[in-house]
Parts: C-alpha cells; structure tokens; sequence
C-alpha cells in the first residue's frame, strides 16, 4: 500500500512540477532498507546511526516545527523500540538470564541531563522566544547521551561489537574519502 501511494505520488507530481518516479523508488527502496535494519534488532540500529555519524551523512528527511528529522533519528528509534521490545520479551520468558547491572555509575550523568534540563525554565523566564530552540538543543545532548548507555544496554557479544565498530570504521573511511 504504502509503494502504491508513493509512486502514485511521485508520478502525479503533487507538490512538483514533473513526475519523479525515479527518485520516489529510490526513496522507497531506501525506507525499505531501513525498515529491515530496524526489524533485524537495536544492534544494527546503533551500527547504522555509527556508520552515517563518521561519515558525516546525515539526511534531513522531513523538518517539523523547526525541528529537523534526521535519518540517524529513525535508526534512534528503532534501537530504542528494539530494545524495549527485547526486555518485554525477556520479561515474559525466564529461559534467557537477565544481564547484570552496569559497573559503571549512571547517576551523575542522569543528575547532570537533569540539571541541564532544569536550565530551560531560566530561559523560559529570560528569553521565552528561545525555548524552543533550547529545548531541542536539550533533547539531542539527552539523545546522544542516551546512545552510550543504550549501546551498553544492547552490545552483548563480540559479533555485536564487531558489528558496530565495523560500521563505524566503514563510515570514517567513507568521509575520508
């Protein structure tokens, strides 16, 4: 359905002057892509957002409200809904064990995202044409600060790591070049 209404779109031109159906495939076939890296699981979610990072490719798909939303923005998404959907399902079956906590302090980055948080009333109350701007400069330090712990959270072996680090490095060499 949604290959229909796209390239029924792109072939009636709404919003353009010429039918495009060339880049309307291509755009499927990329969201496409991306939705099978999001159904596959969160680790290779995180080694996409990883890869587009170094590369320094990051697409604006769409921008609401003077927010723009990025392609690394999906992949967010979806390794935070995978891993979501992975504790459900490790809550509902005892058969695999539950990880251990993190031996790393999380509450003095936890204390510190607040804090900055807590800073947006001091803007509201001093330049309230401001907010929303700080608050979406707050909202990105919280997401790629949140992208620490999620890697902590979802990297359980080798492979994955593997996975990521690779994806990173293909990413660096790709901007060099």
């Amino acid at each position: 359905v949604l290959l229909s209404v796209a390239l029924g779109r792109g072939v009636a031109a709404v919003g353009g002057d010429k039918p495009q159906p060339g880049i309307v495939l291509l755009a499927v076939a990329g969201a496409s892509a991306c939705a099978v890296l999001v159904a596959i699981g969160p680790v290779l979610c995180l080694a996409a957002i990883g890869g587009l990072a170094a590369a320094g490719w990051l697409p604006v798909i769409a921008q609401f409200g003077g927010v723009d939303l990025t392609l690394v923005d999906i992949f967010y998404v979806g390794a935070v809904v995978g891993y979501a959907s992975g504790l459900l399902k490790e809550s509902v079956s005892t058969a695999r064990p539950t990880r251990g906590r993190s031996p790393i302090p999380q509450l003095p980055a936890i204390l510190f995202l607040a804090y900055a948080g807590l800073t947006l009333w001091h803007v509201q109350a001093v330049a309230p044409g401001e907010l929303g701007d700080s608050l979406v400069s707050w909202l990105r330090v919280v997401q790629t600060a949140s992208l620490a712990w999620l890697a902590a959270a979802v990297i359980e072996t080798k492979r994955d790591l593997t996975v990521v680090l690779g994806s990173i490095a293909a990413g660096g060499s790709v901007a060099v070049l």
